[in-house]
C-alpha cells in the first residue's frame, strides 16, 4: 500500500499498549508461583503429588508451558491503535479488540481524508 498523496509521508511506529496493573500484578504472581512449584518439584518433593514427583521433567514442562499461556492471556490487551498525527483513525480496542483486517484499515483512513491504494507490481 501506498499514500496517493505524496506530500503527505506515511509513518509506521510501532508502540506498546500496557495492560492493566491489576492484569500485569496477577501474571506476576502467577510467575512466582511458576518459579515456586519448579523449585519445590526438585527440592521439597515430598509435598508434591505423587504423579509429579515420578515425572519431575514432564511437570517441569507443564508448569513452564501452562504457566506461560496463563501469562500471556492475562496481559494480552488486543491493541491495534492507528494514529494520523494525534487523531485516533483506528481503535481495535474500541471495536472488540479483533485484528482488524486490511479493509478495515483503509476504510479508517479514507474516513480520516488519507487515500491509499496497492502498489503496483513493476
Amino acid at each position: 500500500m501506498i499514500n496517493d498523496d505524496s506530500s503527505n509521508k506515511l509513518v509506521v511506529t510501532p508502540g506498546d499498549y500496557p495492560p492493566p496493573k491489576l492484569n500485569q500484578l496477577l501474571s506476576d504472581l502467577v510467575g512466582a508461583l511458576q518459579a515456586y512449584l519448579a523449585g519445590a518439584l526438585f527440592l521439597a518433593n515430598k509435598q508434591l503429588p505423587k504423579q509429579m514427583r515420578e515425572s519431575r521433567i514432564l511437570s517441569a514442562m507443564v508448569l513452564w508451558f501452562g504457566g506461560s499461556l496463563v501469562r500471556s492471556g492475562m496481559t494480552k490487551t488486543g491493541a491495534f491503535e492507528v494514529y494520523l498525527g494525534d487523531k485516533l483513525v483506528f481503535s481495535a480496542i474500541k471495536n472488540g479488540g479483533d485484528t482488524p483486517k486490511m479493509k478495515d484499515i483503509l476504510e479508517a483512513f479514507k474516513a480520516a481524508g488519507v487515500t491509499l491504494k496497492q502498489k503496483t507490481k513493476a
